[in-house]
C-alpha cells in the first residue's frame, strides 16, 4: 500500500467515525428524554454505520503506518538512478520466466537524485513511498531467495488475501545495493521468524510426518494416563500429567499442520 494512501485512509476513517460520533449523540441530545422517532433512529442507524465503517478505515491506514514506521528499520538504504534501471529490466525478465509471479513492487517511481530509499522492516520493506507487508495475516510467505543475477534482490513470493475466500500471488522483489553485514541480518531477521523458507519440499513432508507421529504419540499417552486414573488412585499432583500429554499432542499438530501448510503451498 502506497504510504500516501494510508495517511489518506486515517485522516478519512477518523473524519467519518467523529462525524458519525458527533451524529449519533446530536439526535440522543436532541430527544433527551422521549422516545426516538423513526427518521431519528434512522440516523442513527445510518451513523453507526458510517461511525464503524469509517473506524475500521482508520485502522487500516493507521496499521500501515505503524508497520511501516521507519523507526523500526532493521536496515535502510538507497538505490540510485542506474541500479535502479538495472533491477527494473531484472524485473521484467524475471517476470516472463515460466512460473514467476508478476510483481508488487512499482517500477515506474520517479527517481531522486539521491536515489529511492529502500527500508527492511520487521514486517515487510518500504520501497520509495510504498509499504509491501510479508509474514502477516493475510499475506503468507511462500518462498525467500536471495537472487544475485543480474542484478543483486530479496525475492518474496507471497500469497495476499483479497477476501474471505479469495486471494492473489505476487512476487515482492526489493532490490539491493551494497552491504553484505546489513543482508545477512535481514536473512537472518527472516530465517528466524519463517524457519520452514529454507526446507525443500522433502525435508518440509518429513517434518509434518514427525509432527503428526508427536500428535499421535501425545494422544495416546493421553489416554494410557486416563485409563491408569480410572484404576489407580494417584496423588493430585498428577493430574499435570494428561496435561502434559495433552500439550505434546498440540505441539506436534500444530507443527506437522505448518509443514503440511507450507508444502501444499508452495506445490500449488
Amino acid at each position: 500500500m502506497k504510504l500516501a494512501e494510508a495517511r489518506f485512509m486515517t485522516r478519512l476513517g477518523a473524519a467519518l467515525a467523529c462525524s458519525g460520533g458527533l451524529t449519533i449523540a446530536g439526535v440522543l441530545a436532541w430527544h433527551l428524554g422521549s422516545k426516538l422517532t423513526i427518521p431519528a433512529e434512522l440516523a442513527v442507524f445510518v451513523a453507526f454505520v458510517v461511525g464503524g465503517s469509517g473506524l475500521l478505515v482508520a485502522w487500516i491506514g493507521w496499521r500501515t503506518l505503524r508497520l511501516s514506521n521507519p523507526d523500526r528499520a532493521i536496515a535502510r538504504w538507497r538505490v540510485g538512478e542506474v541500479d535502479w534501471r538495472r533491477y527494473q529490466e531484472a524485473c521484467r525478465m524475471r517476470e516472463r520466466m515460466a512460473g514467476a509471479l508478476p510483481g508488487s513492487v512499482a517500477l515506474d517511481l520517479r527517481i531522486p537524485l539521491e536515489g529511492i530509499e529502500v527500508i527492511a522492516l520487521p514486517d515487510g520493506f518500504s520501497v520509495g513511498d510504498a509499504f509491501h507487508e510479508l509474514g502477516t495475516l493475510g499475506a503468507e510467505i511462500l518462498d525467500a531467495r536471495v537472487v544475485d543475477s543480474p542484478v543483486a534482490m530479496f525475492e518474496f513470493n507471497v500469497i495476499y488475501a483479497t477476501g474471505r475466500t479469495s486471494s492473489v500471488r505476487r512476487g515482492v522483489r526489493i532490490p539491493l545495493a551494497g552491504g553484505e553485514t546489513w543482508i545477512k541480518r535481514i536473512e537472518d531477521h527472516w530465517l528466524a521468524r519463517e524457519p520452514l523458507l529454507k526446507l525443500g519440499t522433502q525435508d518440509l513432508l518429513l517434518r509434518e510426518r514427525a509432527g503428526f507421529r508427536l500428535a499421535m504419540g501425545g494422544l495416546a499417552l493421553l489416554v494410557v494416563i486416563i485409563a491408569i486414573f480410572a484404576y489407580v488412585q494417584l496423588p493430585a499432583w498428577a493430574a499435570l500429567s494428561p496435561l502434559s500429554a495433552l500439550a505434546l499432542t498440540c505441539v506436534g499438530f500444530f507443527r506437522g499442520l505448518r509443514a503440511r501448510f507450507v508444502r501444499e503451498r508452495r506445490g500449488a
